[in-house]
């Protein structure tokens, strides 16, 4: 197989072939997402994250989005109970 560029399936395939011998949930979906949900979390424009994942329908890019900010909001709440429980130690 050197010399021969690898095809999208070829791809996927050695992506799960690794993801079971390594035991990590891994996936060719969840490596995209995790790269949209990077971008958008670095302030990158939602056209071009759109873009760079080829979606036709601004609201299907918006989805990632959502997820990004649940996942800063669940962030935010553990921080909060964390610093309550520092608060009441100190005093």
């Amino acid at each position: 197989m050197r010399g021969k560029p690898l095809s999208c399936e070829g791809i996927q395939k050695r992506i799960e072939y690794y993801a079971r011998k390594s035991d990590l949930n891994v996936s060719c979906h969840r490596l995209r997402h995790t790269m949209a949900t990077q971008a958008f979390n670095a302030d990158a424009d939602l056209a071009t994250i759109q873009d760079l994942l080829g979606h036709g329908q601004i609201t299907t890019t918006q989805r990632y989005c959502r997820v990004a900010n649940l996942k800063v909001h669940g962030l935010l709440q553990a921080m909060k109970v964390v610093s309550k429980g520092r608060s009441t130690k100190r005093e």
